[in-house]
Formats: C-alpha cells, sequence, structure tokens
C-alpha cells in the first residue's frame, strides 16, 4: 500500500517490521486456507476422477463455494496488512467487504488467475511469470484495493468522530 501511496522510502526495512508483526496471524490463516483448499481439491479429484456419475447441482456448488472462497480471499491479505483485527473479524471483514465490492473483488480474481492461466497455456513462460509475476499481481491487487480500503477507512473515521450537535449532557 505504501509504495501504492508513494509514502515508502525502504521497502526492505517495512516489510521486516510488517513481516514481523503479522507473522502469527498470516500463518493461522494460511494453515486454514491450506486445509480448506485441500478439502475442496479432494472434492474436485472424486467428482471428476472418481468415475462416480454426480448431479450438475453438486458439481455446480462446489464451483460456487470455490468462487466465493476466492472472493473473499482476495481481500483477506489485505485487510491483515491494513488493519489490526482478529482472524475471525479479518475472514469476516474480508468476506463482506468482497461481496460489497464485487466488481474489485472479480477484479483481483482475474488478476489472480492470469498467471496461473499463462503458465498452463504458455508452459514456457514460467521464469517470467516466476520473477516478475508475483511482484505485479501484488502491485495490482494493492492498487485496487486501496480503494476500497481508504473509502473504508474514511466511514470508519466519520463514525469515529462526536456528532457536533449532538447534547453532551
Amino acid at each position: 500500500f505504501k509504495m501504492v501511496k508513494n509514502e515508502e522510502s525502504y521497502i526492505i526495512r517495512g516489510f521486516w517490521k510488517a513481516f514481523k508483526e503479522n507473522f502469527k496471524q498470516a500463518t493461522i490463516m494460511w494453515i486454514v486456507i491450506l486445509l480448506v483448499s485441500g478439502l475442496l481439491g479432494l472434492d474436485y479429484r472424486i467428482m471428476y476422477q472418481s468415475g462416480i456419475v454426480f448431479p450438475d447441482w453438486i458439481k455446480i456448488a462446489v464451483m460456487a463455494v470455490t468462487f466465493v472462497l476466492l472472493l473473499g480471499l482476495s481481500f483477506l491479505f489485505p485487510l491483515q496488512a491494513r488493519f489490526v483485527n482478529s482472524i475471525k473479524n479479518t475472514v469476516k471483514n474480508a468476506f463482506l467487504m468482497a461481496l460489497s465490492h464485487l466488481p474489485t473483488a472479480f477484479l483481483l480474481v482475474a488478476v489472480y488467475a492470469v498467471p496461473v492461466i499463462a503458465f498452463f497455456m504458455v508452459p514456457q513462460a514460467f521464469p517470467v511469470i516466476f520473477l516478475l509475476g508475483f511482484g505485479i499481481i501484488i502491485y495490482i491487487q494493492s492498487f485496487l484495493t486501496l480503494r476500497v480500503v481508504t473509502k473504508c477507512e474514511s466511514v470508519l473515521a466519520t463514525k469515529a468522530e462526536p456528532e457536533e450537535d449532538a447534547d453532551s449532557g
């Protein structure tokens, strides 16, 4: 966020500071993400490789759950980096923010999907995707989520200010 806003002067120092502050919560969130992703991957494997014919509504339901999870995950770590909150509230707020800002959430999922699709379509591009892809994705993500987060911060700031017309008695 600081790079997007041109506020950061020491990138590595800022990175290590944020890394130390967020390590425990981010690690717990990653473990949960890996477990849920593993379960979804197992569901897909059972549906498409087991030989059992599943009804279309089950396949659509699993795909819908996957897509809603991707929408929420697109805001999870930006919120973790920006706000001090419990893991439960960070996850809840990420999903609420994704659902209340659907166009941005769809765009974020698309930004994450482009390198994955490019890797499978053009495997020779892996070195370029590996070297540049992560940084470009995070920069674009920061640019997109900064608008949403700034809007939320301004709403929170106006709610935190006491009303001037209210009687203090």
